[in-house]
């Protein structure tokens, strides 16, 4: 009975190893979680997105568009309801007496309720220059905050190529310290069959040493940057993350373009900076408020309207309440 057991605990002992071996075995043949590949465009989006600055875009046009809202109400009709009850003093008469008549007087105490109706008729083109002027105003904000964010695509550039040169740095330094380690094999060889010094293998050694310090460095250095330029974007970017270089090739030919004396019709490259279209767009708006201050002084022509209730009204001598109204132009 007994050695029934141990067998037993001896098999189920050496399937539960068995199954321990397939399981260690399956994860080395799991593949490795593939790497994230950074590019430059998306990190600059990112970075511009996770600015708390980024926001003002949205926050701008909908202020812009409540304002041109506002504009807009001006071309419908202006209604204005007022109510009055007034006494006065004295009122107007005629000086005249006639036998037999009275000539009567206006009443000194008045009520009216009216409702005035006005209608813009022409203008004489300050509406639509306002909104010209509007849409000016919005266009030379955006450009004040892409100029604002401007550096700070700047920053990522400087962070993304100063880790990718330390990426690259710390491949060539591997590459070292494969080469320095096969010419120690080599080294301890040759000493072993009297065909070189000790002292050689300790030049190799300390060329290794001082190689892995050169990559100790360049790991320290490469976890700031990417802790610095993830912090810039709001990713969370590690040393395994891997950096793909930029296609620049349209990029330099258009600098160069611009660059060349002999394109007439290119602009200096100093004016590819977003500043230049800050300039622009403010010219413009300037130019339009001085074209909308010019439209103000121009004659404006409305429609209007006014209905009534109350006692004199427009027949002043009568003490009776009635309707009347007027229009005209």
């Amino acid at each position: 009975m007994r050695k029934a057991l141990s067998n037993q605990f001896s098999h189920a002992r050496g399937c539960m190893r068995i199954g321990m071996l397939v399981m260690l075995a399956l994860m080395v043949a799991m593949p490795a979680v593939a790497q994230d590949t950074l590019r430059l465009p998306a990190l600059q989006e990112a970075a511009l997105a996770s600015d708390a600055r980024a926001g003002q875009r949205a926050l701008r046009a909908t202020t812009s568009g409540l304002r041109m809202d506002n504009l807009g109400t001006e071309r419908l009709p202006q209604v204005t309801f007022r109510g009055e009850a007034s006494y006065q003093s004295e009122v107007p008469g005629i000086p005249i007496s006639i036998a037999g008549m009275e000539i009567p007087l206006p009443p000194k105490d008045r009520y009216a309720a009216t409702l005035e109706i006005e209608q813009l008729l022409y203008d004489g083109g300050a509406l639509e220059a306002r909104r010209e002027m509007e849409a000016a105003r919005l266009r030379s904000e955006l450009a004040e905050l892409a100029a604002t964010l401007y550096p700070l695509r700047v920053e990522v550039n400087e962070r993304f190529f100063a880790a990718l040169l330390l990426q690259n740095r710390m491949e060539e330094v591997d590459a070292l310290i494969t080469d320095l380690e096969a010419r120690l094999e080599l080294l301890r060889a040759q000493v072993r069959e009297g065909a070189a010094l000790p002292a050689d293998t300790a030049t190799v050694l300390a060329e290794i040493l001082r190689a892995r310090q050169q990559k100790g460095e360049a790991a320290v250095t490469l976890r700031s940057t990417l802790a610095a330029l993830g912090q810039l974007t709001g990713r969370r970017i590690t040393s395994a993350d891997y950096l793909a270089l930029p296609d620049l090739t349209t990029e330099v030919v258009r600098a160069r373009a611009l660059m060349d004396p002999g394109d007439s019709e290119a602009s200096p490259a100093a004016r590819v900076h977003p500043r230049f279209e800050v300039f622009a767009a403010e010219r413009e708006r300037l130019e339009l408020e001085a074209g909308a201050i010019d439209a103000r002084a121009r004659p404006r022509v409305s429609a209007f309207g006014r209905f009534g209730y109350g006692r004199p009204g427009l027949a002043q001598f009568t003490d009776e309440f009635h309707d009347y109204w007027i229009a005209g132009v």
